[in-house]
């Protein structure tokens, strides 16, 4: 049996070491955004589309995979994935004509709920401890 369940993320996660650590957000982040001490990384799929033009990469559009979602939090961590089968979805949410204020427009990233997922690779130090925060919007889970 093959389910597939589909994830609306926004900020997919932060992850805080215990490390006494602070850098300077990207140019391209959220304004709002302020790194605090011991933050290894920072993924918002809302400013996926800013960080590839800061980086002079094409413009992808709703249904493109992606290969790579870069790291505001400025310790430049960004999370990959080089298998097409197994990259997520960036898709466009809401409608040009609602306000752009509204939650319910921008980007977000479709996991399959099978094999799609994302790597960090270079981080050179064990980790023992770590706190995950994840957001996400689960449309539907069907579970066993």
């Amino acid at each position: 049996m093959t389910t597939t369940s589909f994830i609306r993320v926004a900020v997919v996660c932060s992850l805080l070491f215990t490390a006494p650590v602070a850098w300077a957000a990207e140019p391209w982040a959220d304004v709002k955004f302020a790194p605090q001490d011991g933050l290894e990384l920072w993924l918002d799929a809302s400013r996926i589309a800013a960080a590839r033009e800061a980086d002079k990469l094409p413009k992808l559009k709703s249904g493109d995979r992606l290969t790579e979602w870069h790291d505001a939090s400025g310790a430049k961590r960004h999370v990959t994935q080089g298998d097409p089968k197994k990259q997520p979805k960036l898709v466009q949410v809401g409608s040009a004509d609602a306000a752009s204020s509204s939650p319910e427009v921008g980007w977000v990233l479709r996991f399959d709920g099978e094999d799609d997922h994302l790597r960090v690779l270079g981080v050179k130090r064990k980790l023992t401890d770590f706190t995950l925060f994840l957001v996400a919007a689960p449309h539907s889970n069907f579970g066993d």
